[in-house]
This record gives structure tokens, sequence and C-alpha cells, in this order.
């Protein structure tokens, strides 16, 4: 009730969120369709379609996201335009001020009433959810403290990138968008390697120009500078093969209306970069390896055979943790843990692909083609040429063995005792 100009008390005001951060209003949607909105203003790069629906549909796989955003990583897709970070419970069902809304992986499986988006109300609005830099990969220890189900962000030094961080079911943290570093970000203007990385290794080689393919924007991964795709090269023989780094970084640089397509089968940021496991290893050994192009104090998760079992991440993620400390059914002890073709195989494929897992089906590269995209997903191990392997009708946690030289993803990995 005081008077403005004799006041002469202090106020103090502080600035919750920027403006310019703050979507002005939930947006529309034109009925059949569901609509990813990049909820940032103009900070964010690229663009995005829409994706088509029917009448009749009670189901969908949702879009991973093409947007960029500086200094932010990409966390999932929100049906609410203001929503408030980690404020859900683990199925990412809203609590407090999202209550009644949901957040979601980047490709998950979301399930609706028929005509639910078809009448006059419109499609669905979806809002991309991210996480501000809250520091830098290189040397992080705040794991222990993050809570599990529950995300941050965190920037690589290494060439300013900024990626979504989560402690998943297994309670480690993992980075739960895919590695993009590229060979221009790996070294210093002067050739030098940058540094910043999770072991010490030199001789990081740039990739033939004449194996870059204009079309896919990407480098074929090659043996012995021989261009080569098959599996059956065996990178422990004393031609093993120099690791590779693509040159494409897979930034969405063509026009994104005719590039962002029904079956965004072309370049989307989301899929990150591809490597060959010598160059997500940063090695030329042919064994486990502590050397990675993870960041420091960060590591390639580890996989392996049924020896390499009671270590390996990729197991203890998708089968004990998400399967509530219980081997599957099928399990057979002696041979390869996997999932194929069962219900048990279809359900762990919806958790890979569930909010915060958001493993991506960014498919591979081979021989400079892009293959499988939206429909596999490969990520790298620690352990040899292995790696998981993720589609509908077959789940290898950690222990399938592709050979070195394709082009896979990566997620790096933190854990207390790690």
């Amino acid at each position: 009730d005081q008077i403005a100009d004799t006041y002469t008390g202090k106020v103090k005001y502080t600035v919750v969120n920027p403006a310019t951060n703050i979507p002005n209003e939930p947006k529309t949607c034109a009925a059949n369709k569901i609509c990813y909105w990049p909820n940032a203003g103009n900070e964010v790069a690229d663009s995005m379609g829409d994706q088509s629906t029917t009448s009749s549909a009670t189901s969908a796989t949702l879009w991973p996201s093409n947007f960029q955003r500086p200094g932010y990583g990409f966390v999932g897709w929100s049906d609410k335009f203001d929503w408030e970070l980690n404020a859900n419970d683990a199925n990412g069902n809203g609590t407090g001020n999202n209550a009644g809304y949901h957040i979601y992986g980047p490709i998950q499986d979301i399930e609706f009433t028929a005509g639910q988006y078809s009448n006059t109300n419109g499609g669905l609005s979806l809002y991309a959810v991210w996480a501000p830099s809250a520091g830098s990969l290189q040397g992080w220890n705040g794991c222990p403290s993050l809570g599990q189900g529950r995300v941050t962000a965190l920037t690589d030094l290494r060439d300013n990138d900024t990626y979504a961080v989560a402690k998943l079911a297994d309670g480690k943290c993992w980075m739960i968008e895919n590695l993009r570093l590229d060979y221009d970000a790996a070294h210093n203007t002067d050739g030098s390697l940058a540094q910043g990385y999770g072991g010490v290794f030199a001789g990081l080689a740039e990739p033939e120009s004449e194996y870059f393919d204009a079309s896919t924007h990407a480098n074929s991964l090659y043996y012995s500078g021989t261009q080569s795709g098959t599996a059956s090269i065996d990178i422990g023989s004393d031609n093993s093969p120099g690791y590779r780094i693509p040159r494409y970084n897979n930034r969405n640089t063509a026009d994104p209306t005719s590039n962002m397509i029904e079956e965004y089968n072309t370049n989307i940021y989301s899929f990150g970069n591809y490597y060959s496991w010598a160059a997500a290893n940063a090695t030329t050994d042919s064994e486990v390896t502590d050397t990675s192009l993870c960041p420091v104090s960060w590591r390639l998760p580890r996989g392996g055979n049924k020896t390499l079992e009671a270590t390996n991440d990729f197991w203890a993620l998708i089968v004990v943790a998400i399967n509530n400390g219980t081997k599957p059914a099928n399990y057979n002890s002696s041979n390869l843990p996997y999932y194929t073709g069962n219900t048990e195989a279809n359900n762990v494929y919806k958790l890979v692909k569930k909010y915060p897992n958001n493993f991506i089906l960014s498919g591979s590269i081979q021989n400079a083609a892009v293959n499988d995209r939206s429909m596999e997903g490969y990520y790298w191990s620690s352990a040899r040429t292995y790696g998981l392997e993720v589609k509908n009708t077959r789940i290898y946690p950690g222990t399938g063995s592709f050979g070195g030289v394709k082009g896979y993803s990566v997620r790096c990995i933190i854990a207390p005792n790690s």
C-alpha cells in the first residue's frame, strides 16, 4: 500500500527463467497429425515436419528430434508446453505442476483412443523438453547425488556440445543422447589431439575424402585404407584398422522441409555420429580397452560374451534392472543372453525406447550407405566388437558381436565405482 517513490526498502528480483525461453502458449495441430514444436523460440536450429496418423489409430511411434539448441540437452517430448523438468514419476507421468501430462522418449510408443486426435480439437502437439547445461562432462562428479530417473545436461569441452544425462534404473548415469563428436572437434587447429578424452591415444586419422558420399553426408568406415563393410574382418590381425571418425557430424544441413520426411530416414540430429569399434575405443588393440572417445571420467558401457556377463552394463540395464532383477524366462545359460521373437523381446524393446532410456534406433553406416535408421539401433561397448543391438524382434543386451568396421552409435556412461 506504500507509494512507490516513498518506499525506502529494497526489492530483489530473481530471474527464474528468461522470458525468451518460455513458450507463449500451447500450439495447435491439425487433425490426424502429431506436431513437434522446438519450444525455445529462435534459439533452436532446424525444423521438423508433422507426423501423420489416422482416425482409427490407437498408437504411434514418435519421431526422433531434429532440433538442436546450444547449451541445452534434449530430454524428450512432452504434451505440456511448459513442462517442469524432473516433475514426473518413473514412467514419465507428470507430478505437481505437471500432473495430468507426460514426458516421452524421442522414439517412444504412445497409446491413445481411436479418433482422439482426429476431431475438431485437432491433433497432438508435442513440445521439446530441454535441460540447461549444469557444467562440463569432463570431471563431473554429480552422479551420486542425482536422483534415479532424473535428468540434467552437461557440456563436452571438446566441442561445446551439450548432452542430456540421466541416472537410469541400474543406478549409473548415462548420456541419453548419441555422441556427436566429429573429426574437427577431436583435434586442435595445429592438428594435435584435443584434450578431454577418457584415455590418452594418438594417431586418430581423418577419413579418406574419396570415400565421402555426398548423398548421405557420411564417410565409409574402411579397413587398411580399403573400403569395406564386412563383419568378418578380424580387427585383431596384424593389419588391424586404424580408428576412424566420420567427417560428417550428422547435423541437418539440407532443406529441412524436404529432409525431414514421413519416413525420417535421412540425416537427423538425434541420430548423432557413427564410429567404428576402434574409433569408439580409440585403439587398434583387439581386446577390451580402457580408452575411448568418451570425455574424461566417462567410459563406454561394458559388454561382451558370457564370460563378461557380470560386468556387462547393457545386460544390467536392459535385463536385470528393467526386469526387476530377474533373468528372462527364456534365458539360456549356455548361450549368449538375448531375447528373440517373443513377448519378452517386445517388452524390452519398448522399455529401451521409453523415457528416460531414450535409445535411438539410429541404424548404422556401412560402405558409405546409411542402413536401417528408425528400425534398428546399434551401440558399441568396450568389449571387442561387442555391443547392444535392439529391434522389435531381437535384443542383444551388449552381447552382439558385429565386427569392428561398421559405423555404430556411442553412448557414454559414468558410475560411482566404475
